[in-house]
């Protein structure tokens, strides 16, 4: 059966006078409904956890607005405690990536399963939906990071965008690394007065000695303050306009 007849066949088991959905919303929700029909493992990012873990989408439920996430690999010893908490989950088709945020409803222990709220953004975006901004000059743009168990790190940025950025780091910084940890605490001297701070996730990172010893470390940011957002984006333009 395909998607819509599926979806249809739902809505004719209840009554639709109000809740059925029109079809520009089951499109909205075609991504989900394909991946629960292929049973496409999705990657669950979880507040306050520097790894990430997998699930599956085991049922969409449109009139009660609510998506059933199976149990997470690895397992959590506490899977309730997420309940009233909001997480994210993600999924790359070729070059294009699904974010999607929900809030953890329940958690049903019999069925091994959670609930979650139904989320509004279900599009698939190009990986790469921000302008990165490349640094010829070393000092151009100074940063801090403050990482959870070491000292104060300063450095310098390499490339840039309003989603995250390539810094470099004097010394050998990979035992404090881990892909997907968390620092939280990320300061971008743009000027005197002007400072961008945010927190930001490790996506990757390497070591060189050439030309001197340092740490290449990407960054994701997040939980970046609009205003901080909109004066990194200003800051982004003017140099490309000035280049």
């Amino acid at each position: 059966m395909g998607i819509i007849e599926r979806v249809v066949s739902h809505f004719s088991r209840k009554n639709t006078d109000t809740t059925a959905l029109g079809l520009d919303a089951i499109n909205l929700y075609t991504p989900l409904i394909e991946l629960q029909d292929n049973r496409q493992l999705i990657e669950v990012r979880l507040p306050n956890h520097s790894y990430s873990l997998q699930s599956m989408i085991l049922g969409i439920d449109f009139y009660t607005q609510q998506l059933v996430l199976d149990s997470f690999s690895p397992q959590l010893p506490e899977p309730d405690i997420l309940v009233g908490q909001e997480i994210s989950f993600r999924h790359q088709r070729r070059q294009e990536m699904l974010n999607v945020e929900s809030t953890v409803l329940d958690w049903r222990d019999q069925e091994q399963y959670y609930v979650l709220s139904l989320p509004k953004n279900t599009i698939y975006l190009p990986r790469r939906e921000h302008q990165r901004l490349t640094l010829l000059s070393n000092t151009l743009l100074q940063i801090r990071l403050h990482p959870s168990y070491s000292p104060t790190w300063h450095g310098r940025v390499n490339n840039i965008s309003c989603g995250g950025m390539r810094v470099s780091i004097p010394g050998d910084c990979r035992p404090s690394l881990h892909r997907d940890g968390i620092i939280p605490k990320c300061e971008i001297l743009l000027g005197e007065e002007l400072t961008i701070i945010c927190r930001a996730r490790i996506k990757a990172f390497s070591y060189t000695s050439r030309p001197y010893r340092h740490t290449e470390i990407s960054l994701a940011f997040e939980e970046i303050p609009a205003e901080h957002l909109m004066n990194l984006q200003h800051f982004i333009e003017e140099v490309q306009i000035a280049a």
